[in-house]
């Protein structure tokens, strides 16, 4: 650490600017500290620049974190846009169900695609929303756990379809 002491509150300051700025380097941050802090109490070039050394590795947890964050997002939607489309799938049949009691605004032959092309999208989107959400919770350890399983589970032997591919 350096010499000099500075009030935590200050540092952390420091380090919220540094980050949401890009993590810029020594020059930039000490020019954002003047445009943002223009009260405070300047750190010494040294401690500035052990700060900053300080400051990348909780910058990669945050981002590490932030990407964390962004994937489990993106896992969700996609969960939510699957049992959109096993729904859409189920409305398309009942449709075409309809169509066979009632037969009323529109042909057999839309019924029976409905029909089938709803059955295909059900079938489909089914499963594969709890499945994604399930991997999503299991840690690096459990999936890898998971994959040996399968592995081993095979009747092939990985060595067989390497020699025949």
């Amino acid at each position: 650490m350096g010499s000099e002491s500075f009030n935590p509150d200050i540092r952390e300051k420091v380090f919220y600017i540094w980050y949401n700025n890009g993590r810029p380097g020594f020059l930039k941050t000490k020019s954002l500290i003047k445009e943002h802090l223009p009260d405070a109490e300047m750190p010494n070039d040294w401690s500035l620049k052990e700060w900053i050394t300080d400051f990348n590795a909780r910058a990669f947890d945050l981002d590490q974190r932030v990407h964390e964050e962004v994937e489990a997002m993106v896992i969700a939607e996609k969960v939510q846009m699957m049992k959109r489309h096993a729904e859409i799938g189920l409305l398309m049949q009942n449709k075409a169900l309809v169509y066979l009691e009632h037969a009323t605004d529109i042909t057999s032959a839309v019924a029976v695609r409905l029909l089938v092309e709803g059955l295909r999208v059900e079938r489909e989107s089914r499963g594969i929303p709890e499945a994604i959400e399930k991997m999503s919770k299991l840690t690096d350890e459990e999936i890898l756990n998971e994959i040996k399983q399968l592995m081993t589970s095979t009747s092939v032997k990985l060595e067989e379809v390497n020699a025949n591919s």
